[in-house]
């Protein structure tokens, strides 16, 4: 009979710790955010490094992004796309989300998308994409970390640059006739020489 209860009591206590254990991780994702806040250097808000994610599938991210994105309705997009692992990046989304994504982008193409080499705790790649009209470049820095194995940033920033547009006449014409006439002479005197 003594058996038979210790039996029970260790079945008891392992139905409670397991029982335990899930609630435990429940209500750490329900306020992760608020712990990360009080717990930053915590180990569960860090992230991980992303390893063997392809340049694809962050590729395919930053297009998401750039789609649903919607400067007029906020909705979840921050507690979406915005890691908990960088609280100030993600307040900054929620104060400045009408500036996050450029206004005028509009149509684009990605020119590149490279890795930073530089090392970092999380995985930072640099976005450079060429506005429809070719007139704008705009220059994005990301930063990926994986969180419970799903992908957030939790670094966005981005420059814009206007590009000129060469115009009939310009000095660059000329020197490029220059360029052309000296290269002629060039070319004629090495032939003299070979002769």
């Amino acid at each position: 009979m003594k058996r038979m209860g210790y039996v029970l009591g260790i079945l008891f206590l392992l139905f409670i710790v397991s029982a335990c254990e899930n609630f435990q991780n429940q209500n750490l994702e329900e306020v992760s955010e608020a712990y990360c806040r009080e717990n930053p250097e915590s180990e569960a808000c860090q992230g991980d490094m992303l390893e063997d994610v392809s340049i694809d599938t962050l590729l395919d991210m930053f297009e998401e992004i750039i789609a649903t994105y919607d400067s007029e309705s906020e909705g979840s997009f921050c507690d979406d796309y915005f890691s908990v692992t960088n609280v100030g990046m993600l307040e900054t989304c929620r104060e400045d989300f009408e500036t996050l994504v450029p206004l005028d982008l509009g149509e684009y193409q990605v020119e590149s998308f490279v890795k930073d080499t530089a090392l970092s705790t999380r995985d930072l790649y640099t976005v450079t994409v060429e506005s429809g009209d070719g007139l704008k470049v705009y220059t994005f820095t990301l930063g990926f970390v994986k969180v419970e194995e799903t992908i957030y940033l939790d670094e966005w920033a981005y420059d814009m640059e206007t590009l000129s547009v060469n115009t009939p006449g310009d000095s660059t014409d000329d020197d490029d006739d220059e360029e052309t006439a000296v290269d002629e002479e060039t070319f004629t005197d090495l032939e003299n020489m070979l002769d």
